[in-house]
């Protein structure tokens, strides 16, 4: 066993938004042991990404002794996703348990949740070669995917503004940091909420497409 992993609760004062955000993404992944076989340990990035490759090191537990055989990477953003990825293809398992839940949640402004999804869409892309669709099918059907909920439970129309807005400025966000190798160094940097202004792709874990 190499890691263990938990769910993040939202704290009292969240937002409607934040704490489904995080309601939905925990209960998608299931408890339980994830192991990669033999013949699957050589599968590109992208392939493991979500449920399988996903782990958060704000709430886990690494084994010391698979950390001293696979430690982190030197990467500067989603090193927790890489520690798994790099982890399941040496052979070890990743556990994730949902009772082993902690408060974790964060609130931002428009202009700081932009950059901290720009960051970790650009963090995504890096570790495992996936660019964040920019469709507006994709855009559309990811706002009704936020909004519909919010409405079947009755939620005020000021609930949904403000839903809509979050969810707006994180694709937003997305977007962008999913492209930003394209984008001159200057505008990376302004986008950033670390200030970060190159791409390094020649960090990304082995599998990702360069």
């Amino acid at each position: 066993m190499g890691l263990v992993y938990g769910p993040y609760l939202a704290r009292p004062t969240a937002s409607p938004a934040v704490r489904r955000e995080l309601e939905s993404w925990f209960r998608s992944l299931g408890a339980g042991v994830e192991r990669l076989g033999p013949e699957e340990r050589e599968l590109p990035a992208v392939e493991l990404m979500g449920r399988r490759g996903f782990f958060t090191d704000a709430n886990a537990c690494i084994a010391r002794v698979a950390w001293e055989q696979v430690p982190f990477r030197d990467i500067p953003y989603a090193e927790d996703r890489a520690l798994a990825l790099d982890m399941l293809r040496a052979g070890y398992a990743k556990v994730y348990e949902p009772r082993a839940a902690v408060l974790h949640s964060h609130e931002y402004g428009a202009r700081e949740r932009f950059r901290r999804a720009f960051d970790e869409s650009r963090g995504v892309r890096e570790v495992y070669g996936w660019r964040q669709p920019a469709s507006p099918h994709y855009l559309v059907t990811q706002l009704r995917g936020e909004l519909g909920p919010l409405r079947r439970e009755g939620a005020t129309p000021t609930t949904l503004a403000r839903a809509a807005w979050e969810r707006a400025t994180r694709l937003a966000g997305g977007v962008l940091g999913a492209r930003s190798d394209r984008l001159p160094r200057a505008l990376q940097r302004f986008c950033s909420l670390e200030g970060r202004a190159q791409s390094t792709r020649r960090q990304a874990v082995p599998g990702a497409p360069r």
